[in-house]
């Protein structure tokens, strides 16, 4: 996965799963790369399990999933850059640890569901996330969803994901001059529950909602928030966009 200005054709990732179903990946070991550690992408039915991912170049994230339907990344630590979701559906985050990051521990882009009955498309759950921002970016969470498409944001639409942020524990977001917060739902992401999370120690809310509709926020716990911005814990919006801070 080394990239130097020699090499005729750059690496995208150290490791590629590209095309494929019923691929399990599990006990494995990924350092010292300068592209992507993981990249699985374009694939169904997918079960990653048990890795250890760390020492990249930050250039890119250590493992990127990009348009899957059906994966599970469970059980697995990461280190030094965020985890990346690009659309897809029916995935689902559990029992990992991603830490020392420059930004966001994970990153959904999704996509809205084809009906409003499925189960969430997007679970993150069980998980633990701390040392996230470091001081060196703004406006960003440690769990950070927006969808791929902003059309819906732009056109004052909801931005429906049906995700589940659920048992996390989220700890020690650093900015560079705003914005780390715990659980970040961006531009109207919409219908997303997070519950049963414990979220301490943030730079910046607990958890930011930038006008998005039918989320549910219950039975969190939320301590010591904000300690970068001197605000309270929850961030949402007024009708024109501007931030607003809920007492």
């Amino acid at each position: 996965g080394a990239l130097t200005d020699r090499h005729a054709v750059k690496t995208i990732a150290a490791v590629q799963i590209v095309g494929v179903s019923d691929v399990r990946m599990s006990g494995c070991e990924l350092a010292k790369f300068d592209a992507q550690g993981l990249l699985v992408a374009d694939s169904t039915r997918v079960h990653l399990s048990s890795l250890y991912v760390h020492n990249g170049g930050r250039r890119a994230d250590n493992i990127r999933l990009s348009g899957l339907n059906g994966a599970i990344l469970e059980d697995s630590v990461i280190h030094g850059s965020a985890v990346s979701i690009d659309q897809g559906r029916n995935i689902t985050i559990s029992h990992v640890e991603v830490h020392d990051t420059d930004n966001s521990g994970i990153r959904i882009f999704g996509q809205p569901p084809i009906s409003f009955s499925d189960e969430p498309w997007y679970v993150v759950r069980d998980s633990h996330f701390h040392q996230i921002g470091k001081g060196k970016a703004s406006d960003f969470g440690a769990v950070y969803l927006a969808a791929a498409d902003l059309s819906c944001y732009r056109d004052n639409q909801t931005c429906g994901m049906r995700a589940l942020i659920i048992g996390n524990v989220i700890h020690q977001t650093r900015h560079l001059e705003y914005g780390a917060n715990g659980v970040y739902l961006d531009a109207g992401v919409s219908d997303v529950t997070v519950e049963q999370n414990l979220v301490v120690n943030t730079g910046a809310s607990a958890i930011y909602s930038h006008c998005g509709l039918f989320n549910t926020i219950r039975s969190n716990v939320f301590a010591q928030n904000n300690v970068q911005d001197g605000r309270a814990a929850f961030q949402g919006c007024d009708e024109s966009g501007v931030g607003v801070w809920q007492s």
